[in-house]
């Protein structure tokens, strides 16, 4: 039987083969995602040629998360907040979307993989005090 130190040294050696393996993973379904919704782009705006900016993107994102539109607009006004007024303010962007989309992703497969849901707003209230 090996020692304690030989133990310890193999299982940090899978932490490790296993934190490359979910960046890889991880790198490979955001690729995945970006392609999806170029190409939902491209499709939506073949169909809608007039529309453009902040209503095109509301149907990209109804139709990619299979949403209605309240839905659609409550996520682009959460992804401007996050890219498009900092560190300086300008126009939401379609990267924003899709990295705002990406987001969203990661964390409902978080939940789904975890089997709880993931309450980020409360955890942050019940730790950050709100005078800061």
């Amino acid at each position: 039987m090996g020692s304690m130190d030989e133990h310890l040294g193999k299982i940090a050696k899978q932490g490790w083969l296993q934190r490359i393996w979910a960046a890889f993973s991880e790198r490979y379904r955001a690729q995945q995602v970006c392609r999806e919704l170029l190409g939902i782009y491209h499709e939506v705006k073949a169909a809608n040629p007039n529309l453009s900016g902040e209503l095109l993107y509301q149907q990209i994102v109804v139709r990619y998360k299979n949403t209605d539109v309240r839905q659609a607009k409550q996520w682009l006004n959460l992804a401007e907040e996050s890219f498009a007024q900092w560190p300086q303010v300008r126009d939401l962007n379609y990267r924003d979307v899709v990295l705002y989309m990406l987001v969203i992703d990661a964390i409902i497969a978080v939940n789904l993989i975890a089997g709880v849901p993931l309450a980020a707003t409360e955890i942050v209230a019940s730790v950050i005090p709100a005078d800061l």
